[in-house]
């Protein structure tokens, strides 16, 4: 590019990239250095050999650059080299802004294009002016910093400055300063897809990977995401559907899948393994849990089984699990029910009450803290005052804590000293994901002297108006803590109650179609195991018809009603319709010679061609149809010359023609 940007651009582009990558600094002295070159007179006269010097020094650190970023970030580096990139040809500018020529040959950023002495110059290799591929390129750099709302109209303005030097001629400055802004708006749309059109495939990859390799909960062990850094990807797939049945259903209705008592790096686990069949009633496919007689509430639950024998998400106080199609019913001592079943979409009811027992008691391991966090949880323990306090004032006493000033974040950044996320999550950084609440709850829980678990499951909250019924996604999923009080273990979830919101405000655009597409799937399901009637499917039908039968009809060719005309306009010929080449084509219809419905004049022409070679009226044929076409389309029309020519060639034609 031979065009030299205007006075100021360069500092303003590389402005832009200092702002947004925390690069002011070097920023300011690079603008300074490359637009002092207009102040100061004097020139260095830096031959090609000079420049070929310097550019191969700018890829030497280049290359230095990228094989240290990726060895220390990997992929993440791209991100890095992307920000350091105006650095890369600073100096190759430099040597531009102040030598002679003001300009430096193609042959200094390619090798291919050098030669020696002795050969002639490649034609490729001219001068270029690196000024607005440089101005580019820190925009580009900027755009890998940090977003915000400065970038968007900062770049639109650099490129407004580097664009108006070179803008075309012909048209006014507000015509150009129009286009620029409708190029901007649509730009700012684009970007705007873009970023949405990532996060659908993300949470399309998401659910396809759900559908494929969605793991059961494992009743033994679950691994967090506790000192993870980055941002937690969830799926919006559905998962479970809750149908109420009887009674007031809770809500937010905890769905708890497993508990378990140990924890170590990142991982819960339990201390005692194994389940126990519980026999169903005689001659039914119903399980009792607990005394039936105290059953308020009854829900039905459906959810797809990916094995036969898999973990069964039960409300808490079930009393009784009735499943048409199971097999087997078993449970362990933690509370988690394994239900024998075909695999498939899995239909059972679950009645239940508050005030129904919830496991058997708590166990010696649900009181001892973990030895790397049994100092930091003993003495955060202390200065909340919670030893020696009853089990139900500990409980408040803990929630008031995380009440106060936690947050809840899908987004963790930065490392943990010592690898102790959970005492960093405490003291300094009070933000984390439900994984971080129940267990710091369930250690503190322990540290006051109460016996406590942690429980993971799915949260249902979300009505679904068009299945009539709950349904819980997956990032639904979730963890709270569970203490024993009493004679029973009651739920102490200290997450803060608007995470579901919060994922809730990152859903897709499109999650309506996907959900249509889940009912869809999920009713065609019911119906293949006799559950639901084609009836009720009638109306889904009849919509489909209407909106098939009114796209057929928007492709036909619509007419004005003739009541609504006068019968004096019902035919009046437009431009060009009185050309006499329609009577010729009209008089070669009549004599067998077919104009096909929708076949154009060209076609029709060369198909007589082919098949009436020997036609005498085809010598003409075709320059009567390019006159025709002339007085039918071109704004010109035919001038008089031209209009009596088609009209005494077509007459002498059918004369020809009797």
């Amino acid at each position: 590019m031979s065009l030299r940007p205007p006075p100021f651009a360069l500092a303003a582009a590389l402005l832009v990239w200092g702002v947004q990558t925390a690069h002011l600094p070097s920023a300011l002295g690079m603008a300074a250095v490359l637009e002092g070159a207009r102040l100061v007179r004097w020139r260095w006269d830096i031959s090609d050999a000079d420049f070929n010097r310097i550019a191969d020094f700018s890829s030497l650190g280049f290359l230095l650059l990228v094989v240290y970023q990726f060895s220390n970030r990997g992929l993440h580096g791209i991100y890095v080299l992307l920000e350091l990139a105006p650095y890369v040809l600073f100096l190759l500018m430099v040597a531009q802004a102040y030598s002679r020529r003001g300009r430096l040959r193609m042959s200094a950023l390619f090798v291919s294009l050098r030669r020696r002495p002795d050969e002639p110059a490649h034609a490729d290799d001219r001068d270029v002016d690196l000024g607005y591929a440089y101005a580019l390129g820190c925009l580009v750099a900027a755009a890998a910093g940090v977003r915000g709302p400065f970038f968007l109209p900062a770049a639109c303005v650099v490129l407004a400055w580097l664009l108006w030097p070179v803008r075309p001629r012909r048209f006014g400055r507000g015509t150009w300063l129009a286009t620029l802004g409708l190029a901007v708006s649509l730009g700012y749309a684009g970007q705007l897809g873009v970023r949405e059109m990532q996060q659908v495939l993300e949470r399309a990859a998401l659910a396809l990977l759900g559908d494929f390799m969605w793991a059961d909960t494992d009743p033994d062990r679950t691994t967090t995401a506790i000192g993870e850094i980055g941002r937690l990807k969830l799926s919006d797939r559905i998962r479970i559907r809750v149908r109420p049945l009887g009674g007031s259903l809770p809500r937010p209705l905890l769905l708890r899948e497993a508990a378990y008592d140990s924890f170590e790096f990142g991982n819960w686990k339990t201390s005692a393994s194994g389940f126990t069949a519980i026999d169903a009633l005689p001659g039914t496919r119903t399980w009792p849990l607990a005394n039936a007689a105290s059953a308020k509430t009854a829900v039905l639950v459906s959810l797809p089984f990916r094995r036969e024998l898999s973990i069964t998400p039960l409300p808490y106080g079930s009393v009784r699990v009735t499943a048409p199609q199971g097999l087997e019913l078993k449970h362990n001592v933690y509370g988690a029910v394994t239900l024998e079943i075909p695999p498939g979409q899995v239909h059972y009811r679950v009645d239940f009450a508050a005030d129904a027992p919830n496991g058997a008691p708590a166990r010696t391991p649900d009181r001892v803290l973990p030895g790397a966090y049994a100092d930091d949880f003993t003495l955060i323990a202390y200065e909340l005052g919670l030893p020696g306090k009853p089990a139900t004032e500990v409980i408040e006493r803990i929630r008031a804590f995380f009440a106060r000033d936690f947050r809840y974040s899908l987004v963790q950044r930065g490392t943990w000293p010592g690898r102790m996320p959970l005492t960093h999550f405490l003291r300094r950084d009070r933000k984390g994901h439900c994984e971080y609440f129940a267990s710091a709850t369930v250690l503190l829980l322990r540290a006051g002297g109460v016996p406590a678990r942690y429980a993971v499951g799915y949260a249902v909250n979300e009505w679904s108006g068009l299945e009539r019924q709950y349904i819980a996604r997956a990032r639904h999923a979730h963890a709270w803590a569970e203490a024993w009080v009493g004679d029973r273990w009651q739920v102490v979830d200290t997450t803060p109650a608007v995470w579901a919101e919060r994922e809730q405000e990152n859903a897709s655009v499109i999650e309506p179609l996907l959900d249509a597409w889940s009912w869809l799937a999920y009713r065609i399901d019911r119906i293949r195991a006799g559950e639901s009637g084609l009836e009720d499917y009638y109306p889904v039908a009849l919509a489909a018809l209407i909106a098939l039968l009114a796209w057929r009809l928007s492709r036909r060719p619509r007419f004005e009603r003739a009541a609504d005309i006068a019968p004096a306009d019902r035919v009046r010929p437009g431009v060009g319709l009185d050309s006499e080449f329609t009577a010729l084509v009209a008089r070669l219809d009549a004599l067998g010679y077919k104009l096909r419905p929708g076949e154009p004049l060209g076609a029709w022409l060369r198909r007589l061609r082919s098949t009436q070679a020997d036609l005498p009226v085809l010598a003409h044929l075709h320059e009567l149809m390019l006159l025709h076409y002339r007085l039918r389309f071109d704004p010109q029309g035919l001038d008089a010359e031209a209009r009596r020519r088609l009209r005494d060639t077509v007459a002498s034609r059918l004369a020809e023609l009797g």
